[in-house]
């Protein structure tokens, strides 16, 4: 056996036992929450609301992603209770408001509206 092969065999098991490590440490709660996380930037994106991401838009992918939070934030209300939860279902809030606007837009046959932006007034809205 040479000196680099042997070299390689030490980092793998290094690499092995980092990750071992790692995962004592790696509570199912945490990686649930960034999996939370992850879906509701996915969906975002998945979405197409603007003309960087207008090509990555599939609503069944969206769909999907909601009913998945769904399922995940009520797990996680569950077990760490209301309040650690509330960001999320913030955002997914607003997924599921993003997608009823595209989904009403697509069936119509129209481009939904560009949201307006922080400065822009919202139509009803008082200034």
């Amino acid at each position: 056996m040479n000196d680099e092969h042997r070299a390689e065999e030490l980092n793998d098991e290094a690499r092995a036992r980092a990750f071992f490590e790692q995962l004592k440490q790696l509570r199912t709660e945490q990686l649930a929450a960034e999996m939370v996380e992850r879906f509701v930037e996915f969906g975002a994106l998945k979405m197409g609301l603007n003309e960087g991401t207008k090509e990555l838009r599939d609503l069944d992918d969206v769909r999907l992603a909601i009913e998945l939070l769904r399922s995940t934030i009520a797990v996680l209300e569950r077990e760490r209770g209301e309040e650690s939860v509330r960001v999320f279902r913030a955002g997914l809030a607003q997924l599921q408001l993003d997608y009823a606007r595209v989904a009403r837009g697509d069936a119509e046959g129209q481009e939904p509206a560009a949201e307006p932006g922080p400065d822009e007034a919202q139509p009803g809205a008082e200034a």
